[in-house]
């Protein structure tokens, strides 16, 4: 298991929050100090991230993740971002499939 000591910046498709946060990718963000990040933390993150496997916390900013690792350094990135405590349960990596076929 890689440790919990630097905050990975996603960069490839990342699976979905289990409460139905649709998580995507995204490239390298900047952090700001805006109101409707929401900092995902309190249980166990498993990422897809062979490198990172699991994780403190992460900030989810219109659905999608812009940061992964641990909790003090997001909180001081991400000030103004709300938590959501998962309450020591935890986040597991799922797909969402928007396709059919006839």
């Amino acid at each position: 298991m890689a440790p919990l000591h630097a905050i990975k910046e996603p960069h490839e498709t990342h699976p979905v929050y289990v409460f139905h946060f649709l998580l995507a990718a995204v490239g390298c963000s900047s952090p700001s100090q805006n109101t409707s990040d929401i900092l995902v933390t309190g249980g166990t993150i498993i990422t897809i991230d062979a490198e990172q496997s699991e994780a403190e916390a992460m900030v989810i900013r219109d659905g999608r993740i812009v940061a992964v690792g641990v909790r003090a350094e997001l909180e001081s990135r991400y000030p103004n971002a709300r938590v959501h405590d998962l309450a020591g349960r935890t986040v597991i990596p799922g797909v969402v499939d928007s396709h059919v076929h006839p």
